[in-house]
């Protein structure tokens, strides 16, 4: 078995399919380490929304909406039905405070050329008849839809393998062998692999992978349930509020944001009354909808809340692709790690996802 490539990429996420599909594109030889199955940290417990209505500042903005241009041509490109459909959305305001903050991102999102609209009570209502009527208005976007994660994934990883990628699943990563600050080997349980670049995409699992190159990444978890509800009728229009019903006629319901110190997926019951209790304030005619099932996942969260890519400065090839909110951004994220593996670009682009600004910190 040949266990060189030009780059190996740690993590096969959305974030580590999209770049080995986009680097595999262009020809490089690309070896995927997975610690587990395709998919097997965040990626699969996510509800695959594509929420554009407050995508701020200005650069975390041009990204996402780079990617969501992207995604327009995405399943032809990959050749493959992802379950991508822009359906629009809403985000419901409760409050004086939440429609000030309603103003800024509408203002933000106009000012990049996107009709992102600032809609009353009764135009909410008009929109979207089960919501919750009191309220404040909302951020009304046309532009929100989802994707199916699990398809979006496997069709990335199709594709790189057409390529000549190769996709190594249940490959844990134990080590790094380094001559000066390079890495020479990745030191694995089934062997070890070698590359010019190595790009982490391991989500919250890069901290333990920097720790074995005495790096900090400043990343940290936040665990997230969702509901699932029986299989219905379309009777929703639009998405709302993290509810979200599927091509496939369930309902998504959630997300919760709960702080936590380590990695842990169990559901629990305070998280489920959570994700109810918001079905009950954004569309309490929904509340008898029969649940079939919850979930819970860790999000990656950098610690300034916006994506960290590119070298890491302190080893020569260990480059970094980690971010929240990767199924909104994985479309521009791919293509953009590419181009700059290829040299036509540099984190110059966009110096403010550099882990260089972490330095001081």
């Amino acid at each position: 078995m040949n266990n060189y490539a030009d780059v190996i990429i740690i993590g096969c996420g959305v974030l580590g399919s999209s770049i080995a599909y986009h680097l595999s594109k262009h020809g490089k030889s690309i070896i995927v380490l997975e610690r587990g199955e395709i998919m097997d940290g965040t990626s699969n417990a996510t509800a695959g929304r594509i929420t554009m209505q407050d995508n701020t500042p200005r650069f975390f903005g041009e990204i996402a909406w780079k990617s969501y241009n992207n995604y327009k041509t995405l399943s032809e490109e990959l050749d493959a039905d992802l379950e991508y459909k822009v359906t629009g959305g809403m985000k419901l305001i409760y409050d004086k405070e939440g429609l000030k903050k309603a103003e800024y991102a509408v203002a933000a999102q106009q000012e990049l050329g996107y009709d992102i609209e600032l809609i009353s009570r009764d135009r909410t209502i008009e929109l979207e008849p089960l919501i919750y009527r009191d309220n404040f208005g909302a951020i009304y976007s046309k532009y929100d839809g989802q994707v199916s994660p699990f398809c979006l994934v496997h069709a990335y990883v199709k594709a790189a393998i057409r390529n000549g990628a190769r996709i190594m699943r249940f490959t844990n990563v134990t080590g790094f062998n380094l001559k000066g600050n390079t890495i020479t080997e990745v030191v694995t349980d089934r062997g070890n692999f070698a590359a010019g670049l190595i790009i982490c995409a391991a989500g919250i699992y890069s901290r333990s992978l920097g720790e074995m190159l005495n790096i900090s990444i400043p990343v940290h978890p936040e665990r997230g349930c969702c509901l699932v509800s029986e299989k219905l009728p379309p009777i929703l229009h639009l998405q709302l509020n993290c509810i979200t019903q599927r091509i496939t006629g369930n309902i998504i319901f959630g997300d919760t944001y709960e702080a936590t110190d380590r990695i842990d997926r169990t559901t629990k019951l305070e998280s489920i009354v959570s994700v109810a209790r918001g079905i009950a304030k954004i569309v309490p005619s929904l509340t008898a909808v029969q649940i079939i099932r919850s979930y819970t996942g860790i999000r990656c969260l950098p610690d300034d809340g916006f994506p960290i890519l590119g070298p890491c400065g302190i080893i020569g090839n260990f480059w970094l692709a980690l971010c929240h909110n990767a199924f909104r951004l994985n479309a521009e994220i791919g293509p953009m790690m590419a181009r700059m593996v290829l040299g036509e670009s540099g984190i110059e682009e966009y110096p403010q996802l550099s882990y260089s600004r972490f330095a001081n910190k």
